[in-house]
């Protein structure tokens, strides 16, 4: 009976294209949240103090609400 080991070099998952994927996937991430946040920040900005009080929000609160959508997605 004979015994056949094989050693072959440790691969860790990691690539050049995958470091570049990665760096592009998070690059279009961060645009998307940052037109998002823009968005909320223009839309609500744009509504005067009686519409934004019927919908509970003051206008100070606005760039947290927008924070705090962008957070959640």
């Amino acid at each position: 009976m004979t015994h056949t080991t094989t050693h072959t070099a440790p691969t860790f998952g990691f690539t050049l294209a995958h470091f570049f994927g990665s760096i592009a996937e998070n690059m279009r991430v961060a645009a998307h949240r940052r037109s998002e946040y823009n968005r909320i920040i223009s839309e609500l900005s744009q509504m005067n103090d009686r519409g934004l009080a019927d919908i509970g929000i003051a206008r100070f609160q606005i760039e947290d609400i927008a924070r705090a959508h962008i957070q959640g997605m």
